[in-house]
């Protein structure tokens, strides 16, 4: 498994990931939540922060993407807040 920095053809895969995570009773995730792309992008850019320089994806190897984690901050900030790592079930 390879971890690799966000792209934007990411974007679909983890909002499906993090909304499917916020939907299960032993998987409840609050931070990411994405319903939309829209959302994922909004999210780093109230900031005006890269999300490829903020958050990472665990990619199969052939494109599936199977988690992700990172953190946001403001620019210059030494202070962050993390994502609560999301990881995609077998």
């Amino acid at each position: 498994m390879k971890i690799r920095p966000f792209q934007p053809a990411d974007a679909p895969a983890l909002v499906e990931l993090s909304a499917w995570c916020a939907r299960g009773e032993n998987d409840f995730v609050l931070n990411p939540y994405w319903e939309s792309e829209d959302e994922l992008f909004a999210e780093f850019e109230r900031f005006g922060i890269e999300a490829s320089e903020h958050l990472l994806v665990a990619d199969s190897g052939d494109g599936e993407r199977l988690g992700l984690a990172g953190f946001l901050r403001l620019p210059k900030a030494s202070a962050a807040g993390l994502f609560c790592p999301i990881v995609k079930r077998s």
